[in-house]
């Protein structure tokens, strides 16, 4: 992303205009008793959608109505015949259209309402996914394409957005409507199609004869927009992701994207090849049709062929597992940090589980999980009563069959979880509280309220759980009920849910998408101290998903923070958000009073602990920073992330077999975390494994394809100059040099490289260059760590040590 893009965000609220919008009071005149219109749903470049009811059948129903800008120029009568072509497909993996009018000038057109997530909300939230789901999906899709072409009918619009999940099934929606459009356009708009993204396909999943214009596009073209989601799936994001939109259709044309393979290892090579067929440039070389494409998925994972992968990936595979139990123990060091599993909980103990959404509509995911994370901070002043983190209960419920089996794993007596439902103007709220030891519910309750009574709604909750609590676990009661939202304004509080919601996900769009909804609180209620610490908490991390970021975006970031502590000094988030941005500031002192008060506010926040990890690790204290990741990893036992800053400071410790036992952990929680595996392979290297080593640079290079991060590359360089691979790695080091040079990189990461392969000199030079430049790379890594071991004698090197702040360099106790 352009630094300046992120920086003009973060210049403060930006009013963003809200149309006047009476489209839905539209549609329901035009549907009349028929459908009773209840919400929106959202929508694209294509449609707005809306949830309603069917009257007369007492059923869901989703209504799509053309937006405005699309329907100019389409002959309404010609939409609706067109429309009862795809009406005709009757399959059970094929969302079927009901029927189709128009409203005032826009053509809608009505489909059943399918009870889960899209595809791309599953992605959203998870990522990369399993090869066995991935399949699953597959092999759904396949069906109804291999239906939909048997039938003339091609979809022209294959994506995330048009596959839903429900339940074990998948299920593809919108078939025919993308040449409904075309056949019915008259004129154009002003714009044409592949501005709107709608006939001939979206940009990032559209065949190079649709990115030609090609009118005559076949069924072909559906499977190579199927490749391109199969790829998605596997790796995380579609071919050429990352570029304008004219370059990813000129990408389509012209480019071969990198082989699934070298993005991720754990792929069946039938599946593999499978995807890189769909996405050949020729149409004749795909697969002749989606039934081919379903016989190959058949035997993708069983039976020994689909099980066999390249005997290159086996080994590697084998022998980063040897390296990952070469050290035993691993059991008895999980009992010491994470205590026995079979211990009895507490009995004044509990974990609110995330609320799930009833009904399956994921747009209100948002607001469950604000629900629970309200409920988690009331219930957490309840005195007697422990409270698992948020962190822990989010985490581990994705993972587990029920909320006994959640109360198990993380070690308490009771369980609270529930459900929520927005419909129309209702909200409805059910809660019930579960007793882990036997698997009953001993309390539980529901109740409906106007949505625009949010607030009295939870409040009501919470008083009737922690009277529960009190009768059942003689604990406390709280006598203030209400969380202290920090605002009356229940629309900026909705904004503030959704902000925290995208603020979890992390990523680039994510973060982006989280500024924006923060922002539109503030604008709402400029006194939203919660609303401003969630904008300084992005601002203070964005930075570390920008290339080349400025010292503007950090700036901004300390000066959202110090006015979130001035609207409300006792928010542990403004503290928070002002300690990491004084990181990089080198105000290492001041950081850590910032990060002491958080604590002191927030003890059980793992973001605060690993954080604050992460400060003592650039000041010299290793011991305590690795106390701190065993606090935040006690607190959110299922972050990888959490795990792998354990697995590093470990190694900075020169405790490389801790390294490995924390290594493997991280990848057991999360396999493609590629900085995870990167700092194995220098673990590895510095235990005298080179196999291991040189299997963990392969994976993590696999992981990240052709862009990887500068930090990673000096991991990389210097694991090979340990394991005696010095010709490559000063091949490397030199690529590092080069970039540094042109400001590309830090130069604190060929300092990094070079005082690996003990060259003093080159190392003293970019590493002066650095603490001149007072570079927050060199926060990161640090110099307290073994990388540094041979200079720690050069007068240079103490000279550069007393002017980074760090005291001491303390490794053991």
């Amino acid at each position: 992303m352009d630094a300046r893009r992120a920086r003009s965000i973060f210049e403060g609220p930006v009013p963003i205009p809200v149309p006047p919008d009476n489209l839905q009071e539209q549609l329901s005149r035009s549907l009349g008793d028929a459908y009773h219109v209840e919400r929106e749903l959202g929508g694209g470049g294509m449609s707005r959608v809306y949830v309603a009811e069917d009257t007369r059948l007492g059923r869901k129903v989703v209504v799509k109505l053309l937006s405005p800008e699309l329907a100019a120029g389409v002959s309404a009568e010609r939409f609706e015949r067109e429309i009862k072509l795809a009406a005709a497909l009757q399959q059970a993996n094929i969302v079927p259209v009901l029927s189709a009018g128009e409203s005032e000038g826009l053509p809608y057109y009505i489909m059943p309402f399918v009870d889960g997530l899209s595809l791309r909300a599953r992605l959203a939230r998870n990522g990369a996914m399993p090869v066995v789901e991935v399949v699953s999906v597959l092999r759904d899709v396949a069906r109804a394409l291999g239906y939909a072409h048997d039938h003339g009918i091609v979809h022209r619009d294959i994506k995330p957005e048009n596959i839903l999940l429900s339940g074990d099934a998948a299920v593809v929606t919108d078939f025919g409507i993308a040449k409904a459009l075309s056949a019915s356009r008259t004129s154009a708009p002003g714009g044409t199609l592949t501005q709107v993204g709608t006939s001939v396909g979206t940009p990032a999943y559209m065949a190079p004869e649709q990115a030609a214009g090609d009118p005559d596009i076949d069924h072909r073209a559906d499977l190579y927009a199927l490749g391109c989601v199969a790829y998605e799936m596997l790796v995380g994001a579609p071919p050429f992701h990352d570029r304008p939109v004219h370059q990813i259709f000129a990408a389509h044309m012209t480019e071969a994207p990198a082989p699934v393979a070298s993005k991720r290892t754990d792929v069946p090579r039938e599946l593999s090849r499978l995807v890189m067929r769909c996405l050949e440039k020729n149409a004749d070389k795909r697969p002749h049709s989606a039934r081919e494409v379903l016989q190959v998925l058949e035997g993708a994972t069983s039976g020994p062929r689909g099980a066999a992968r390249s005997q290159g990936a086996a080994r590697m595979i084998a022998i980063v597992a040897a390296g990952l139990v070469v050290v035993a123990g691993g059991a008895l060091l999980a009992r010491k940090y994470f205590g026995n599993a079979n211990a009895a909980p507490t009995d004044r103990s509990i974990a609110v589980l995330p609320f799930a959404i009833a009904g399956g509509d994921s747009s209100q995911a948002y607001f469950a999980e604000g629900v629970a994370d309200e409920l988690t901070t009331t219930i957490s002043k309840i005195p007697g009563l422990r409270v698992a983190s948020r962190s822990a209960a989010f985490g581990i419920v994705k993972r587990v069959a029920n909320a006994q089996e959640a109360g198990r794993e993380l070690k308490v007596a009771t369980v609270l979880e529930g459900t929520v439902r927005r419909a129309g103007s209702k909200l409805r709220i059910t809660a019930q509280l579960t007793n882990v030891a036997d698997g009953f519910a001993f309390w539980s309750d529901g109740f409906e309220r106007d949505t625009g009574d949010v607030f009295t709604a939870q409040d009501e909750l919470s008083r009737k759980i922690t009277s529960a609590l009190h009768d059942k676990l003689s604990v406390g009661e709280n006598s203030t009920v209400n969380t202290a939202r920090g605002t009356k304004d229940q629309e900026a509080y909705d904004l503030y849910l959704r902000g925290r919601y995208f603020w979890q996900q992390r990523g680039e769009a994510a973060l982006l998408r989280a500024a924006e909804l923060f922002s539109k609180a503030i604008q709402r209620d400029d006194k939203f101290a919660r609303a401003w610490a969630g904008l300084a908490l992005v601002q203070v991390v964005l930075p570390e998903y920008v290339v080349n970021p400025s010292d503007t975006l950090y700036a901004v970031g300390l000066k959202t923070a110090a006015h979130v502590i001035q609207l409300d000094p006792n928010l542990s988030d403004g503290h928070l958000a002002l300690a990491y941005g004084l990181i990089s500031r080198w105000a290492l002192d001041s950081s850590e009073a910032e990060f002491r008060h958080a604590l002191a506010l927030a003890p059980d926040d793992p973001t605060a602990h690993q954080w604050f990890g992460d400060l003592l690790a650039s000041k010299g204290r290793l011991p305590e920073a690795y106390d701190q990741m065993q606090q935040a990893m006690r607190l959110a036992p299922t972050s990888a992330v959490i795990a792998n800053e354990a697995a590093f400071i470990s190694f900075e410790m020169g405790k490389f077999e801790d390294a490995v036992r924390w290594y493997r952990r991280s990848t057991e929680l999360d396999s493609t975390l590629a900085v995870n595996i990167s700092n194995g392979a220098l673990t590895f290297a510095y235990l005298k494994q080179p196999d291991s080593a040189l299997a963990a640079i392969k994976m993590t290079e696999r992981l990240q394809g052709g862009a990887i991060p500068p930090a990673t590359r000096a991991i990389l360089t210097s694991a090979l100059a340990v394991i005696g691979r010095t010709a490559e790695a000063r091949k490397r080091t030199a690529q590092l040099d080069a970039d540094a040079a042109q400001g590309k990189v830090a130069a604190f990461y060929p300092a990094f490289a070079h005082a690996t392969l003990g060259d003093a000199d080159l190392a003293i030079k970019w590493l002066t260059k650095s603490v001149d430049a007072r570079e927050p790379d060199l926060m990161v890594l640090g110099v307290c760590g073994p990388t540094f071991d041979l200079l720690r004698d050069d007068a240079r090197f103490k000279a550069l040590f007393a002017r980074m702040q760090i005291r001491k360099c303390v490794r053991g106790p």
